[in-house]
């Protein structure tokens, strides 16, 4: 069964993934109604439900295979489906993730920006996407500015790719920020 807002009730946050798509749409909807802020991760999903949940969201970060699946091209080159991607959402928060290399981000209303990847040395990625979706979104909750969030978030995957443990201290002193 699908939820009410009961379970928002003094939530900041929410991200939910394509796995699950009724119950994305209805935490989206439920989120947006009680204001509170919201996050989809955009991994690889079919199209239809990426491109059915994206518009709910506050802020949407997608992987570079996800992002090619939403737009339905996997051979099309990531800047020109980020294009796209800027054009139909543009009251969203959009980013791509792309490894090694960083990320594009487009915040609502502005032009995109490619943001570098922090050097690390890289033990294994996996879970590095959970860490910067899990880190923008809990500093977008306590109130950081986009910009702030997003790099503590780069950061915080740079730092799980790394294998060391690591705690809001090192995502802090890595982003470069208080």
């Amino acid at each position: 069964p699908l939820p009410d807002s009961s379970w928002l009730v003094g939530a900041r946050g929410l991200q939910v993934d394509p796995r699950w798509p009724q119950g994305a749409r209805r935490a989206l909807e439920l989120a947006r109604a009680s204001s509170v802020i919201s996050l989809f991760d955009g991994d690889v999903a079919p199209a239809e439900s990426l491109q059915a949940l994206a518009p709910l969201a506050n802020w949407v970060v997608f992987s570079s295979d996800g992002l090619r699946a939403w737009g339905g091209d996997s051979a099309a080159p990531i800047e020109t489906v980020f294009h796209g991607a800027c054009e139909a959402l543009p009251d969203t928060q959009l980013a791509v993730t792309l490894g090694a290399k960083g990320l594009l981000w487009r915040p609502c209303g502005r032009s995109s920006a490619h943001w570098p990847s922090f050097t690390v040395p890289v033990v294994n990625t996996n879970g590095a996407g959970d860490a910067l979706h899990g880190v923008l979104l809990m500093a977008l909750a306590e109130g950081a500015p986009a910009e702030v969030a997003l790099r503590l978030g780069m950061a915080a995957g740079a730092l799980t790719c790394t294998g060391q443990a690591f705690g809001r201290a090192e995502v802090a002193a890595m982003a470069g920020v208080g």
